[in-house]
């Protein structure tokens, strides 16, 4: 079994004082509207990447199933929960030498992060029961 874990974008700003998570994707999507400028890493593209993935492992495993075994591709989707967590970014822990600019792709630990294992974890329980 291969697991493909979803790609999950930083926010932007994820230093500012008083975030919260987001009480839940609406208002997420809410937020990432209102940004004006092309982000310099291409974040607003991460959903089309993992649609186009997941689409693509769909497809596999019907062709699997008309052409033979062959190992077996799960897509992880973590995305959806991970946008919510604005405030769980590593921020000011890692800011790179000589700059001022703030890592708000990475998180802290702990943080969402260790729910990416829960989550593969338990996608992979229910593989076993299927």
């Amino acid at each position: 079994i291969v697991l493909f874990r979803s790609l999950v974008p930083g926010h932007k700003s994820c230093n500012r004082e008083g975030l919260a998570p987001f009480a839940n994707f609406q208002e997420y999507l809410l937020d990432v509207s209102k940004e004006t400028t092309k982000h310099t890493y291409n974040w607003s593209m991460f959903a089309s990447y993992n649609d186009y993935v997941a689409r693509t492992l769909e497809r596999r495993k019907i062709n699997e199933s008309k052409n033979g075994r062959q190992a077996r591709m799960e897509f992880v989707d973590v995305f959806p929960m991970t946008v919510l967590r604005v405030d769980g970014h590593a921020a000011d822990e890692f800011i790179a030498p000589g700059t001022k600019i703030t890592d708000c792709l990475h998180y802290s630990m702990p943080g969402p992060v260790d729910w990416w294992s829960h989550l593969t974890f338990n996608h992979i329980l229910d593989l076993q029961a299927s």
